[in-house]
């Protein structure tokens, strides 16, 4: 189960919502470290050591899914937050 899940709707070209997904997980690379890997076509995950993301996505909608180690679980709801307001201004 994820600690953290947001979803989205989008009506976004199926090109453009892949690079979307693409720069949530560089965003959390560029901020936090760690890597990302595509793992399907409409799949990238995001690996940290103590935070695994899962960023899916489909024709009408986006989703982050993210799992916290016990350290992060203190930040969830700053995580949260970025990730909402992220979403909220590339989806926009």
């Amino acid at each position: 189960m994820s600690d953290i899940r947001v979803r989205r709707a989008h009506q976004l070209a199926p090109e453009l919502i892949r690079e979307k997904a693409e720069q949530v997980v560089k965003g959390l690379q560029a901020r936090h470290g760690g890597e990302y890997q595509w793992r399907s076509e409409h799949r990238v995950d995001y690996k940290y050591p103590a935070v695994n993301a899962t960023v899916t996505f489909d024709d009408s909608s986006l989703e982050v899914s993210v799992e916290l180690g016990l350290l992060m679980k203190a930040l969830k709801v700053v995580l949260e937050e970025e990730i909402n307001t992220y979403l909220n201004r590339a989806l926009a």
